[in-house]
């Protein structure tokens, strides 16, 4: 009888299997649907309407989920029914061998108590064939067999379950890289994995770890100063091609495959090194993706470790900046990888703490703890324990380090570089990590406890997959409102009517035309002048502080407006000076000058055309219009500089100048002045702010004064000695190198005095503008400089505007117009591919028009 209460027992607990496998099939296939349904409801019908290539991907997500989610479901409905069934047979079994046992025992009785005259010793013989009885060892043996087959259909359920949510991973994966290619503010994003961790924390390792491979930068000093957002891309195996090589693809590595990973390692750390050591980190990402059959779809982040300390060749700000940037990647809706060393407490990690800044509760952050071949195994245990700083995904430990070789380094080198010797090194990290923890497992073998590398990649594909569905109704919300709002601007826009690729391209070219046509009516000869004008006044300042406003004689002058000195009686000096002027400005090359500005002009006002809605949907389109745009300008400017430069030759020598044109100018000319004046005050009020602050600079400021005034010394010293005929005994003794301020404040220093120079010498000039001797008339153009470059400017800008509006601007116009029809034709057939690519639904509500959505 106890015996069969034993059978009994394991037939109960057989089926309890049978039943609860089932139950844990069907409600894994529940899960599975409600997560993917919730996920086709929500990013299928949004990215199908928005865009083509979102619109195939979904829809190859949506058939590759439902297939998946029925292949699940069909599974688990087929192995329950499998099970119940076979449930029955066994216990059918069951049941008749329990009563062909109880009628063979019976049977055995009858025949006891017929042969009364058997001996005991045959009766225990009897009872000892009873207990060997082959009744009992098939029904074990069957029990058995049917409790493997039940482990054997379990498992490949599980790895059917599996295998579809790696698959609908991977899909997110790609439909987070496609919103990012579409979405640049990242207000549609799905999230990934971020990696942060100390410099010395074993950040790299647990990542080499992942992937299988060493590539990722090493080096003494901080080599990782670009975030590297990795992509790892999992490619099974087939019976064609059972030897698939892993590779990697990266933007800056330019276009083809990597399988040489010692080269990807070189690549990213030169890569990173060119940023150079005076910014340190720059928030420009590397984009790589690995592509293997041993490593999962996953979604990951390397950021620059934190640091405590800047070092000598490093900014003072790189912790800040270090902060910074991880702060931009921590943040909802990624997942925070905090990788610790065990070997260095929790609470003094700065990778806990930013996590814990950010994420207080620790939903969305798991710990990994390294290094624990460092402490001793309870120390360990107690850390992953997720005791004294708890975080809901809990902490993992992992032993990342590479195992020692008892060749040379050269030797290593040499024999990691096969295809598939990094292969190895990755199982020998498993193996040795393995063996880490089975030598040690008085400590580590908890329940409580995750440990391995292996488990960190199952933890992050669940957790990555959970946080990427959890995120999907949310997109689907932002998709569905910008669809509305697209929906809503073609409705704005085009009234709701149908649009053929025809007509589209006859109105941007239109509205092309409309804008040429309108730029043309606001750069008229006013509008040139100005322009030119402005330019020249420019010039004319110039030429005044070169040749007047920086001559030491230039008191004498101002002293000479007020006195009764004519025309005649000027010092010939003053007239070389303003025939010197006049040639400078005349002989500079007005012509070129003049036509450069405008043909500037003209090329601004075309890429702000181009870059208005619609044009910039066509880059090519707008590659090509300013072609055509430099094209003609280099062909017209040429001509009209020359024709400018024979027109002006005429006043290289003598200009007419009446009363009028003599009192406009010395108008113009005193608001140049003042204006100028006005500068220097305020150039001067800031340096003279910054002197009050810098002890340094006010020193440098007076040993310019100083020099200044020794310098004057001398020359009134070589003066005295050329009139009384005397020798200068007084030498000037050069001053020590080591007692004089810096060169650099030394210059800055020199400008703020020749700027306080300035400012006296404009004073004066303004003064004499407003003086008699100035509003006389052009006779004292030798005492007013400034008026008479002013008039020549103008008489300049005039003659160059009548030529420039004939020779550059209307033939211009006239000749791009002309072009835009070849334009137009030679487009024709790439516009009506392009847009029956891109609007195959014309006629819909759901077209769309913005800037998100662009023509390539």
């Amino acid at each position: 009888m106890s015996f069969i209460s034993v059978a009994t027992r394991a037939a109960a607990r057989a089926g309890g299997r049978f039943v609860g496998l089932g139950a844990v099939g069907v409600g894994g296939a529940a899960y599975v649907s409600s997560q993917v349904d919730e996920f086709t409801g929500g990013i299928v019908g949004a990215t199908k309407s928005f865009y083509n290539q979102a619109s195939q991907m979904a829809g190859d997500l949506a058939s590759n989920t439902s297939n998946t989610i029925e292949r699940i479901s069909n599974g688990a409905n087929k192995t329950a029914f499998h099970l119940s069934e076979s449930l029955s047979l066994k216990f059918q079994d069951f049941s008749s061998n329990l009563d062909n046992l109880f009628n063979k025992n019976n049977q055995q009785e009858d025949d006891d108590q017929y042969h009364e005259g058997s001996t005991g010793s045959s009766s225990s013989s009897s009872g000892s064939k009873d207990s060997k009885n082959p009744y009992f060892l098939g029904l074990s043996t069957g029990l058995g067999l049917s409790v493997d087959n039940l482990d054997r259909e379990s498992s490949k359920l599980k790895n059917d379950q599996s295998n579809g949510l790696m698959h609908l991973t991977r899909k997110l994966i790609e439909i987070r890289s496609l919103l990012l290619s579409i979405d640049k503010d990242e207000s549609l994003v799905l999230p990934s994995i971020v990696v942060i961790g100390s410099q010395s924390s074993g950040k790299t390792s647990v990542l080499e770890a992942i992937v299988g491979h060493e590539f990722l930068p090493k080096g003494n000093n901080m080599v990782t100063r670009r975030p590297l957002e990795l992509t790892l891309i999992h490619t099974p195996t087939s019976i064609a091609n059972p030897n698939r090589k892993d590779y990697v693809e990266c933007e800056q590595f330019g276009p083809g495959q990597f399988d040489d990973f010692r080269e990807v390692q070189r690549r990213l750390t030169r890569l990173n090194l060119d940023v150079p050591d005076s910014v340190a980190v720059d928030d420009q990402p590397i984009n790589l993706k690995v592509y293997s059959p041993n490593v999962p779809d996953l979604s990951l982040v390397d950021l620059p470790g934190y640091v405590q300390i800047s070092s000598m060749d490093q900014p003072e700000e790189l912790r800040e900046k270090i902060n910074q940037l991880c702060d931009k990647y921590i943040r909802k809706p990624n997942i925070i990888l905090s990788v610790c060393a065990a070997d260095v407490d929790l609470a003094n990690s700065p990778a806990l703490r930013a996590s814990k800044r950010v994420d207080p509760h620790g939903y969305r952050t798991i710990g990994v703890i390294t290094k624990l071949d460092l402490v001793d195994p309870s120390v360990g245990a107690s850390i992953l324990s997720n005791d004294k700083y708890r975080l809901a995904l809990g902490y993992v430990g992992v032993v990342c380090k590479p195992p020692q070789s008892s060749s040379s380094s050269f030797e290593s080198r040499l024999l990691r570089r096969g295809s598939n010797s990094s292969m190895s090194t990755s199982e020998e990290l498993s193996k040795q990590e393995f063996e880490f923890f089975r030598s040690n497992s008085d400590h580590y073998d908890q329940p409580n406890l995750s440990l391995g590398t292996d488990t960190l990649k199952q933890r992050l594909m669940k957790v990555l997959e959970e946080s990427m569905s959890s995120s999907l109704h949310d997109i689907t919300n932002r998709v569905s409102l910008e669809l509305d709002e697209t929906s809503y601007q073609y409705k704005l826009q085009y009234n709701d009517r149908a649009i053929s690729a025809e007509t589209y391209l006859a109105e941007t070219m239109d509205q092309l035309k409309r804008q040429l046509v309108d730029f043309s009516k606001l750069l008229v000869k006013s509008e040139v002048r100005e322009l030119l004008r402005r330019e020249l006044d420019q010039k004319v300042l110039g030429l005044l502080a070169e040749i007047y406003w920086s001559d030491r004689r230039m008191v004498e002058l101002t002293k000479l407006s007020d006195s009764k000195v004519g025309p005649e009686g000027l010092d010939p000096y003053w007239t070389h000076r303003l025939e010197a002027a006049q040639s400078r400005l005349t002989k500079g090359g007005v012509g070129r000058s003049t036509a450069e500005l405008v043909s500037d002009e003209i090329r601004f006002a075309v890429h702000r055309m181009i870059d208005r809605q619609p044009m910039n949907y066509h880059p090519n389109v707008c590659e090509e219009l300013i072609v055509i745009t430099d094209d003609i300008l280099d062909g017209l400017k040429s001509r009209a500089a020359d024709h400018v430069e024979i027109a002006v030759m005429p006043f290289r020598y003598d200009v007419e100048i009446d009363k009028n044109d003599w009192e406009s100018g010395r108008k113009r000319a005193t608001r140049l002045v003042e204006e100028e004046m006005r500068l220097c005050d305020q150039f001067l009020r800031a340096e003279k702010a910054e002197l009050r602050k810098n002890w340094r600079l006010r020193e440098a400021f007076e040993h310019v004064r100083e020099d200044e005034e020794r310098l004057r010394r001398r020359a009134q010293r070589r003066l005295m000695v050329e009139i009384e005929g005397k020798k200068d005994e007084e030498s000037l003794i050069d001053e020590p190198e080591e007692t004089r301020p810096p060169p650099v404040l030394l210059d800055r220093a020199r400008r703020l005095r020749d700027m306080e120079t300035r400012l006296e010498v404009l004073r004066l000039r303004s003064v004499g503008l407003k003086s008699k001797r100035c509003k006389v008339g052009p006779e004292s153009k030798g005492f007013c400089p400034e008026i008479f470059l002013n008039v020549l400017s103008d008489r300049l800008s005039a003659t160059s505007t009548d030529f420039i509006s004939i020779d550059l601007l209307n033939r211009f116009f006239s000749t791009v117009l002309s072009h835009l029809f070849f334009l137009l034709t030679f487009f024709k057939e790439i516009f009506i591919k392009i847009f029956f690519k891109y609007f195959s639904s014309l006629n819909s509500s759901k077209f769309f028009w913005g800037d998100r959505y662009r023509m390539r």
